[in-house]
């Protein structure tokens, strides 16, 4: 989001992803800072936990329940003086929103590490709770009976927002969600984005 101040930015950026958390979290998202062209995190604090814990989630109308963990690092930049939303943006620089089982275990995982060290920079997906499968091969196939871990692939996404994850999370994974319109707030948060919420 754009703003007249850094800070006015940094607000413009967080007060969505807080609303969109909201729906399936209690507690708060804190933003570290508004410094211009360094990197800043925005760090999830769950009501009764540390920053950076996961956060406990309830499935199945109460019966179950899974973690969450939500990482997210921006920077404010300057637009040039032309620009007509205002001279500072945040620019999201990194994600990283975990789906784990009650005991810590990862069941899903969504990644985008653009300056990271490994192969893979552009938005993925790993699913470490799929077990090794073998592939149907030729018989005479020297790799016939070789297994293919589905854990360690990398599996493109494209760019993905929170408000797709919350979304997942309560439609595919049965999350209670902790508001009655919280449809209405994905659709709105989805509508500022278009609207100059910078990926």
């Amino acid at each position: 989001m754009a703003g007249s101040s850094p800070e006015e930015s940094v607000d413009a950026f967080v007060a969505p992803l807080r609303r969109t958390l909201g729906c399936i979290v209690r507690g708060t998202a804190i933003a570290s800072g508004a410094e211009l062209n360094a990197d800043n995190a925005v760090t999830l604090f769950p009501e009764g936990r540390d920053g950076g814990d996961p956060a406990r989630l309830r499935t199945h109308d109460g019966e179950g329940e899974i973690l969450f963990r939500f990482a997210h690092q921006y920077r404010v930049v300057s637009l040039p003086a032309e620009a007509d939303c205002g001279p500072y943006r945040v620019r999201r620089t990194f994600y990283r929103y975990d789906v784990l089982d009650w005991n810590g275990g990862e069941i899903v995982v969504f990644h985008w590490e653009p300056a990271g060290r490994g192969p893979v920079r552009a938005p993925h997906l790993h699913v470490p709770a799929a077990a090794p499968i073998v592939l149907p091969q030729q018989s005479t196939s020297g790799i016939a009976h070789r297994k293919t871990s589905l854990n360690r692939l990398h599996l493109p996404t494209g760019p993905l927002l929170v408000e797709d994850i919350v979304e997942f999370v309560i439609r595919e994974l049965a999350v209670v969600p902790l508001v009655a319109d919280w449809e209405a707030v994905l659709v709105e948060n989805r509508d500022a984005i278009d609207r100059g919420r910078t990926w």
